[in-house]
């Protein structure tokens, strides 16, 4: 059986959003920014929702 994981962040705007997409998309670790950024819950996750 195939098993798929999940991670988000969440933010407040769409500027906030392209600034840290960026940011992933240079290099930076996508579960640092989540712990950094996100106002959800998950954060302290790095943003996982699990598998």
């Amino acid at each position: 059986m195939s098993q798929a994981s999940a991670r988000h962040l969440l933010v407040d705007t769409e500027e906030q959003c392209l600034a840290l997409k960026a940011e992933i998309e240079a290099g930076k670790d996508f579960a640092e920014v989540a712990k950094e950024h996100s106002n959800c819950p998950s954060n302290a996750q790095g943003g996982d929702l699990g598998s």
